[in-house]
């Protein structure tokens, strides 16, 4: 399946580029649910990045040097409490095809903390950090979209046994 293989190169590269640029981040969204409970279809990559919005530009020039991109939106969109900065990278393997890349911003505690507790998975010999199930739950209460309340719905699931409800419920009085 190009698609995939397309999202997990492209993943392994951002991943690569953050680091050298001593950029604190962690995958988040469809794929890190992949990782910590069960895989749905995704068509996107999500990072969470320990930067405010209102440093955009640094982003922009980074992935700029290191990637094709095809466009850029001049405005970071917020979607709940989440602001996101949508780039759209020149896909490797597919002649019009496109990787949506979704960097949001960790301006609050839960975000930080997600960040912070991130697990390494190691996908082709490189280190990728990964939020932790109780963070991603956290992350997608605060958005609140339909979609995020069944992926909550999945990660219990698929982790019942090790979720740690004192934790989510700790956190959930910053929200």
């Amino acid at each position: 399946m190009e698609v995939g293989k397309s999202l997990l190169e492209t993943l392994i590269k951002l991943s690569l580029v953050f680091s050298k640029a001593d950029l604190k981040f962690c995958l988040v969204g469809g794929l890190a649910l992949g990782i910590i409970a069960r895989p749905r279809a995704t068509e996107d990559i999500d990072l969470l990045v320990l930067l405010g919005a209102d440093q955009r530009k640094r982003i922009a020039e980074i992935l700029n040097k290191n990637f094709k991109v095809i466009h850029q939106h001049d405005d970071v969109m917020v979607i709940g409490k989440t602001k996101i900065f949508r780039t759209l990278l020149k896909d490797p393997h597919i002649k019009e095809g496109v990787i949506i890349v979704d960097i949001l911003f960790a301006e609050n505690i839960i975000y930080r903390n997600a960040i912070k507790n991130s697990i390494i998975v190691t996908v082709d010999k490189t280190a990728i950090p990964v939020v932790k199930a109780e963070d991603l739950i956290l992350m997608k209460m605060l958005s609140s979209r339909d979609q995020d309340k069944i992926d909550i719905q999945t990660i219990r699931e698929e982790n019942s046994d090790d979720i740690d409800e004192e934790y989510i419920n700790t956190w959930k009085k910053f929200m």
